[in-house]
């Protein structure tokens, strides 16, 4: 069981960034190169979730194509391996995410805040909110529009967070089988701390079980995860992220 949780959380996690990276136009808008964990069909390494090519990988081939800008300067892995063998070329490990996953008996809503509405993004308008309450919480520079292509694209369910008239916070419902993965929470600064992201997320969580999903997973730094763990979810797995060091490599 605990094998074929950590296979759906890598593949939704994989699944959800590039899916957005194919409608969206890369990462943060970047160029198609940019689809996060996506390499172009036929490239050496022809993506970055993987143990299998991790020991045959030509580092020196590897920072030329980043270099050139037809890859991302990150690697994304559930093997913690790669430290000692990537390490050496420049790669650092700066992040480390969990994996969580929960089953539909699992689910422990937390209680409702008051004044808080859970709202379906239906529009251009809505997505525009959408896009910049995530850029506030992420400290990431999108574009407006750059998440329009989303309201069109299966299986791709985005939320918003309304308390008493304000919009406060964001979800993403990102569907694959019969997992639903849920993505980009994010409550504003000052809204937080009052139980409001808890919510939205058993909202976004409850609403992929009634549409037919058995299994809900998602990913979240050590720090970050205890509101996840609140409502029911439990970890399975890391993910960890490797970034390449060095001056020449920040504008690839």
């Amino acid at each position: 069981m605990s094998e074929a949780l950590e296979k759906a959380i890598l593949e939704n996690h994989f699944g959800a960034y590039r899916t957005i990276a194919r409608a969206c136009g890369g990462h943060h808008g970047r160029t198609a190169a940019y689809e996060w964990t996506l390499a172009p069909p036929g490239n050496t390494y022809p993506n970055f979730i993987f143990n299998e090519q991790a020991e045959a990988i030509d580092i020196e081939a590897l920072k030329e194509q980043i270099r050139a800008g037809e890859l991302p300067p990150f690697w994304l892995s559930p093997n913690s391996r790669l430290q000692t063998l990537i390490g050496p070329a420049g790669f650092r490990l700066i992040r480390i995410w969990q994996g969580l996953g929960m089953r539909p008996k699992e689910l422990k809503p937390p209680p409702e805040v008051p004044g808080l509405e859970f709202c379906m993004v239906e529009s251009a308008e809505q997505v525009d909110i959408w896009t910049e309450i995530a850029a506030q919480s992420f400290n990431t520079p999108f574009e407006k529009g750059y998440f329009y292509p989303l309201l069109e694209r299966p299986g791709v369910e985005l939320f918003l967070g309304n308390k008493e008239g304000v919009f406060v916070g964001t979800a993403m419902n990102f569907y694959q089988g019969s997992t639903v993965g849920l993505h980009m929470a994010a409550t504003l600064p000052a809204h937080r701390k009052q139980g409001i992201g808890q919510w939205l997320l058993a909202q976004g969580i409850q609403r992929g079980f009634d549409s037919g999903a058995r299994l809900a997973v998602c990913s979240a730094t050590p720090d970050g995860s205890s509101p996840w763990q609140k409502i029911g979810f439990k970890v399975y797995s890391k993910l960890y992220l490797y970034w390449l060091v060095g001056k020449e490599y920040i504008s690839a």
